[in-house]
């Protein structure tokens, strides 16, 4: 099962780089004939730390919210993700092909910390 989540998507596929990736499996961007991207609840949730009930209940009060960054310059050709919840949060970065090359969790109400392009 797949889920639209507001700009946001990612699906299981290939490995990813050499990364110090958490849980759950590598992740890849993919877009839907529309350019909106979807995203796998149950990785999102993993990703997020609380389970997919949790994720869907938050999502269904609109408490989920996405932000996607395009990168440039030496950035260029990356995706930065960024998904709030109540309390938790998840940022990703993307290469050209999708693949995750780095994230991080942290708390919803603080700034992730040393987290590179």
């Amino acid at each position: 099962m797949v889920t639209r989540l507001l700009c946001l998507c990612y699906t299981q596929s290939q490995p990813a780089p050499p990364a110090e990736l958490m849980e759950g499996g590598p992740m890849r961007f993919e877009r839907d004939t529309r350019g909106e991207w979807i995203a796998d609840p149950d990785e999102l949730a993993a990703k997020l730390g609380i389970t997919l009930r949790l994720l869907r209940d938050e999502m269904n009060l609109g408490l989920v919210h996405t932000r996607v960054e395009t990168g440039h310059g030496r950035n260029e050709g990356r995706s930065r993700v960024t998904v709030r919840c109540r309390e938790t949060a998840w940022r990703g970065v993307f290469d050209e092909q999708g693949r995750l090359i780095n994230e991080c969790r942290f708390s919803a109400d603080q700034p992730p910390d040393g987290m590179t392009w």
